[in-house]
């Protein structure tokens, strides 16, 4: 099961991925990069391979993110016989972004 999370720092913005094995319900594989691209995740999956070795079959569940989405990221479990698998897609509303947008500026002490 793949996560990610944005954080903001003292530096900026960073971009968290990981990816939890719910067997055994630890974190197996994670990424933290300044920018948010399909090798921030990428590498999160590769982490998670190398750990815990080449799986027989395993699934990988995420959001529909664009890096999940991305080539590079399907070509790859494509190549480590990855099955991916992608929550429903959901319609967010203008209501919902306003209040997710204000409440993440009053959170930040005036982040725009």
């Amino acid at each position: 099961m793949a996560k990610r999370r944005i954080l903001w720092t003292a530096e900026g913005w960073l971009y968290e991925a990981v990816v939890l094995d719910l067997y055994s319900r630890r974190i197996v594989g994670w990424s933290v990069q300044a920018q948010m691209s399909a090798q921030w995740v990428t590498d999160a999956l590769m982490m998670a391979i190398w750990r815990r070795g080449q799986p027989e079959a395993v699934m990988h569940h995420s959001d529909r993110g664009s890096q999940y989405t991305s080539d590079p990221f399907q070509r790859l479990s494509v190549e480590l016989g990855v099955t991916c698998s992608m929550s429903r897609s959901t319609i967010v509303s203008a209501a919902t972004q306003r209040s997710t947008t204000l409440a993440l500026r009053s959170s930040n002490n005036g982040w725009n």
